[in-house]
């Protein structure tokens, strides 16, 4: 997953044009002020907020633009990226790009090497832990979200729309006569057609789209947009499946339930909807898309 965060300079005002003097370096701080420091590196498990926490660090003492954070093929920005670049290995699988208006000294440089030794900890820690979450989140079978991540992901996504007022619609899906792969070619061949719909499935979805295998052969996806460009994916899935060699080979089809978020409803309300949907589309031959109209 490739996570792009753009956070807020810090508002305290920087002099480009100067440097610290190592007089005034993090190093001749107290014990107990680098712990406090260290301790608001790590006050979060977001690397997001890490990362913010550590470009306003370094920005009290070095002229700071901003900052990338590339991580396992992430990142992270922080500020503006312009000027001069300067690029440092944390880990192996860690560096930072820094956006500075000139080249660091050799006394600047060693300054960004004592709080780059109070980072690497703590960014390493909240990817780490990123990266658990994730999995914790992730159904091991097709790599979509699980029932879990879905009821967080919903959640979030009603707040949202309740705040700004952005179109929202469910969709739900369910592999027709699946049941009879599992009973007379057995699971093996049922998982595999489950990871070839999930391949299928997210081949389609934008970046806004959020995608999930919540139990069985049903799939749900939370799309931020109105009811007819939900139909529009829907369609491409059903041509997709149509198409799709296994799929055929199973006689394996999708029947495909849709709706719209309505201001007040819950969660519970716009999944029972979409499940209605889904029925009507069972019930009108299979392999179709039926929408509950707001």
């Amino acid at each position: 997953m490739n996570t792009v965060i753009q956070l807020p300079l810090t508002t305290r005002a920087i002099n480009p044009q100067s440097y610290c003097s190592i007089d005034d370096a993090p190093s001749a701080l107290s014990t107990q002020e680098q712990v406090a420091i260290i301790q608001r590196l790590h006050a979060s498990l977001a690397p997001e907020h890490v990362v913010s926490a550590y470009g306003q660090l370094v920005g009290q003492w070095l002229p700071l633009i901003g900052l990338k954070l590339h991580y396992h093929g992430n990142k992270c920005l922080w500020g503006r990226q312009s000027g001069k670049q300067c690029h440092r290995t944390l880990t192996p699988n860690i560096s930072v790009q820094y956006y500075m208006p000139k080249t660091l000294t050799n006394e600047a440089l060693a300054l960004l090497q004592l709080l780059e030794s109070w980072f690497t900890p703590a960014i390493n820690n909240a990817i780490i832990h990123s990266q658990v979450s994730d999995q914790a989140m992730a159904d091991s079978l097709t790599q979509l979200g699980n029932r879990r991540a879905f009821e967080i992901s919903i959640d979030k996504a009603l707040a949202r729309s309740g705040r700004n007022g952005l179109p929202l619609t469910l969709m739900v899906l369910d592999l027709d006569n699946f049941k009879q792969v599992n009973d007379h070619q057995g699971h093996q061949q049922g998982d595999v057609l489950l990871q070839q719909f999930a391949d299928i499935l997210a081949k389609q979805l934008r970046d806004t789209d959020k995608g999930f295998r919540i139990g069985g052969d049903e799939f749900v996806v939370l799309l931020d947009a109105p009811l007819g460009g939900a139909h529009l994916l829907a369609n491409r899935i059903l041509n997709d499946v149509k198409a799709d060699k296994h799929c055929i080979s199973a006689k394996i089809g999708v029947s495909i339930g849709l709706a719209q978020w309505q201001a007040g409803a819950t969660a519970s309300q716009l999944y029972q909807e979409a499940d209605k949907a889904l029925y009507l589309a069972k019930a009108s031959g299979k392999h179709t898309a039926r929408s509950i109209e707001p």
